[in-house]
């Protein structure tokens, strides 16, 4: 899990900054109210973008740990067909070899 660290907006000092520039005080206060309320929204979307491309990424990896194994059963199924069929090849030639013999000796 990735960790924050955010700069703290100091709301009291927005509001006072502001009235020092002749904002209204009620103006000032709704203001930081707001800018307070659009940066938790930014830094809850943030974290949860991140959590869920983990969780994305975490799923990926396991679908793609499934796939790699699923390709290591068909790798061990063939070997055992290639072998089945490699024995098959020889134990026919055996048979014919043998036929070969006794019909050409």
């Amino acid at each position: 899990m990735t960790v924050f660290t955010i700069d703290h907006f100091d709301g009291l000092e927005f509001v006072e900054k502001s009235k020092a520039l002749g904002v209204d005080g009620r103006v000032a206060t709704y203001q930081a109210r707001q800018l307070e309320h659009v940066i938790e929204t930014a830094v809850t979307r943030a974290k949860n973008d991140i959590e869920n491309k983990e969780l994305a990424t975490k799923k990926h990896t396991m679908e793609l740990n499934l796939k790699i194994e699923q390709v290591r059963c068909e790798i061990h199924k063939s070997k055992n067909e290639l072998i089945i069929w490699v024995s098959g090849i020889m134990l026919t030639m055996v048979v014919v070899s043998g036929l070969i013999q006794h019909f050409f000796k």
